[in-house]
């Protein structure tokens, strides 16, 4: 089973292609927006590199969010174009979660944090197990300062949200606050392919209307437009 896994919500994008858990290709690539996104032309690339095409491929799989919102909507703009195109299903994977299996440490918390501006993150907390990562409470988009409250044990921090607020988490967490490194493979998309392939027969599907973007906040744009 090949699954074609795409993550847009962070401008690190990055693309997979998988067989079974196997991580047959992936890329990564910074975009810096009002540059076009390439996100599609590393899709390409993939498979290019596997020599695999559309007709091989078994689903898709997307991150959902949190993240930015330009680039989930590139994302799930693409994704539902394929699966209207070739009629294979998709699943879609939170991208906190998939950050947080990025973790190397051994810490028995993971803390995923992604970027939201503002002075806020999206946030969530999990713990690990022999059984893999279990979320603790729920997605939110908080102030690092709430942040704070959550951890009352050495936790291990991932994400693109750590890396602004990384002197502040340490005046105030200490010993609790452990950033992690992440290895430059398996990428965002590669881990949340791996994350859906465990499900994907069972748990994906065609209804595109059920595939919603998880923005846990609204867009600027909405919450500007004077009607509301």
């Amino acid at each position: 089973m090949k699954l074609l896994s795409i993550d847009s919500s962070t401008p690190l994008l990055s693309v997979a292609l998988l067989d079974q858990q196997q991580i047959l290709s992936e890329q990564s690539q910074q975009h810096h927006p009002p540059e076009p996104n390439p996100i599609l032309s590393m899709v390409d690339s993939v498979l290019s590199d596997t020599r695999t095409s559309f007709a091989d491929i078994s689903g898709y799989v997307l991150t959902l969010g949190p993240g930015s919102f330009t680039g989930l909507r590139v994302g799930l703009s693409l994704v539902k174009g394929f699966v209207l195109a070739t009629e294979k299903p998709v699943l879609g994977i939170s991208s906190l979660k998939a950050w947080a299996h990025l973790s190397v440490g051994s810490s028995g918390r993971v803390c995923s944090l992604l970027d939201a501006r503002k002075g806020e993150v999206y946030y969530a907390l999990f713990q690990k197990s022999e059984d893999g990562l279990f979320l603790l409470g729920s997605e939110e988009v908080l102030h690092p300062g709430e942040v704070l409250k959550r951890i009352d044990q050495p936790t291990e921090f991932i994400g693109t949200g750590v890396d602004p607020y990384r002197d502040f988490f340490f005046e105030h967490l200490g010993d609790r606050f452990l950033p992690s490194t992440p290895l430059s493979t398996p990428t965002v998309a590669g881990v949340a392919g791996r994350i859906a392939s465990n499900n994907f027969e069972r748990e994906s599907g065609f209804d595109l209307d059920n595939l919603n973007l998880q923005y846990l906040r609204k867009p600027e744009a909405e919450v500007n437009y004077k009607g509301n």
